[in-house]
C-alpha cells in the first residue's frame, strides 16, 4: 500500500520535500501534492480521501503548532480507524509512553528529556548547560 498522495499546509518546516516536488520529474517519481490554507483542513481533507478510495494518505504538518491544530483530525481518524502516514516535525522525537503505576498524567506522546534538553535555547545556540 504505497502513497499516492500528499495533503499539506505548505511551509519552511519541509524546504527538501518542496524542493523535490518542485523538480521537473516530480510528477512521475512522488505522490501528487494537495495544498490546503490549514492543517486540520489537510487532516480533513486526507481523511476524506482514504475514506473514499480506501488508500493511504500522507499528511504533512508544520511542527510544534501546526501538529497542534491537526490533533482533533487526528484522534477522529484514529477512533474511526483511517489509516494515515502523519508526518508532524522534520526531526524525530522520541515517544516516552508512560508507566500506568508511576505515571498518572495519561500523556503517551509527550517528549523525553533529552528532547526538550535537545530544543532548550541554549542547546540551540551551542552553548552548554
Amino acid at each position: 500500500m504505497g502513497v499516492e498522495k500528499i495533503f499539506a499546509s505548505p511551509g519552511s518546516d519541509w524546504a527538501p520535500l518542496w524542493e523535490a516536488l518542485a523538480t521537473p520529474a516530480a510528477r512521475e517519481e512522488f505522490p501528487k501534492y494537495l495544498s490546503s490554507r490549514h492543517e486540520e483542513t489537510a487532516i480533513a481533507m486526507a481523511s476524506g480521501y482514504a475514506k473514499s478510495t480506501g488508500k493511504l494518505p500522507a499528511v504533512v504538518l508544520h511542527t510544534t503548532v501546526g501538529a497542534l491544530h491537526a490533533t482533533m483530525g487526528m484522534r477522529a481518524a484514529l477512533h474511526e480507524r483511517i489509516p494515515m502516514c502523519c508526518s508532524p516535525a522534520s526531526r524525530f522525537h522520541s515517544v516516552s509512553v508512560p508507566d500506568t503505576a508511576s505515571d498518572r498524567s495519561g500523556c503517551a506522546c509527550s517528549p523525553t528529556s533529552a528532547d526538550r534538553r535537545a530544543s532548550s535555547p541554549l542547546a540551540r545556540s551551542g552553548a552548554s548547560a
